[in-house]
C-alpha cells in the first residue's frame, strides 16, 4: 500500500496558455516528459477484489487508506473513516452501520447491503467495527453493487479493514487520550517472534484497548453510567501469522 492521492486538473486558463507551446512541442521531450511523468506516479496496489491489483486497473469506484494516511487523519472508528469519503456515511449505535450512495440497512433488515469484513471475513454484526480502528495496516472501500466478489451482501458496496501484519521484530506501542466529558482512553501492544528476531515460523501481534466516556446528555432519572450514548468498552485482539515457505503462510 501507498498514500491515496488524488489528482486536481488545471484552471481552464493555464491550459489555454499553454497550448501554443504544445502544439510547437518536439514529439520526442513530449515522449520523454511523458514517461517522466508516469514513473514518477506511485502505483496503489489493493486488495479489494480478493487479488492484488492496480487500483487503475479495478473496475470500480475505490478508496484505499494505508496506516500512514489512517495515523495522520487520526481515525479512530468509522464515523473519522467515512468523512473521508463522498457519498458514504455512517449511522446506528457507535456509527458502526455504514451507508455507500444513500443504499443502508433500514429498520426491517436483518443484515446490511455493505458488506463489512476485517482481514477480507464477513461481519454480521457491524458493532464489531466499533473501536476497531487502532493499529490497522490498511482499509479499503469499493462503492456500488459488489456482489460478484462479496456476494450478496454487498449489493451497496464492501468495506475490508485490515489489522497490521505480525512481523519478525520485537515491537511495544501505545498512547493514553484524555478528554471532556471524562474521556479516558488507553490502548497499546506488542509483537514479538516467538522463535527470536528474524524468525518467521511464529510470529504473534497483541492488541488492547480501553475506553470510558460519560454521555453527552445527563440522565437525571439514572446513575452516571446510564447517560446516553456513555461508552464503557475493551477491545482485544490476537494475530498470529507463520511463514512456512515462500508459497505458504498461515
Amino acid at each position: 500500500m501507498v498514500p491515496h492521492r488524488s489528482l486536481h486538473s488545471a484552471p481552464r486558463s493555464a491550459l489555454l496558455a499553454l497550448a501554443p507551446l504544445l502544439l510547437f512541442a518536439s514529439p520526442a521531450l513530449g515522449q520523454a516528459g511523458a514517461d517522466d511523468d508516469i514513473a514518477g506516479l506511485d502505483e496503489i496496489i489493493v486488495t479489494i477484489t480478493k487479488r492484488d491489483e492496480s487500483i487503475q486497473e479495478v473496475a470500480g469506484a475505490i478508496s484505499a487508506f494505508d496506516q500512514a494516511t489512517i495515523r495522520a487523519a487520526n481515525i479512530e472508528e468509522v464515523g473519522d473513516l467515512v468523512d473521508l469519503i463522498p457519498n458514504v456515511s455512517s449511522k446506528g449505535d457507535e456509527g458502526a452501520d455504514i451507508a455507500i450512495r444513500g443504499v443502508s440497512r433500514n429498520a426491517f433488515d436483518s443484515q446490511s447491503p455493505i458488506a463489512q469484513h476485517i482481514n477480507g471475513v464477513y461481519q454480521f454484526d457491524p458493532s464489531a467495527y466499533a473501536g476497531l480502528f487502532y493499529d490497522i495496516e490498511s482499509v479499503q472501500v469499493a462503492k456500488g453493487p459488489s456482489g460478484a466478489v462479496y456476494g450478496r451482501n454487498a449489493t451497496g458496496g464492501a468495506v475490508d479493514v485490515r489489522w497490521t501484519t505480525p512481523h519478525a521484530g520485537y515491537e511495544v506501542f501505545g498512547d493514553l487520550k484524555l478528554a471532556n466529558f471524562d474521556n479516558r482512553e488507553a490502548r497499546g501492544g506488542f509483537n514479538i517472534p516467538f522463535f527470536g528476531e528474524g524468525d518467521e515460523r511464529l510470529m504473534g501481534r497483541f492488541v488492547v484497548t480501553r475506553e470510558q466516556r460519560d454521555g453527552y446528555i445527563p440522565n437525571e432519572l439514572g446513575t452516571r453510567d446510564q447517560d446516553p450514548f456513555n461508552r464503557d468498552q475493551w477491545t482485544g485482539r490476537a494475530h498470529l501469522r507463520s511463514v512456512i515457505s515462500e508459497d505458504l503462510t498461515i
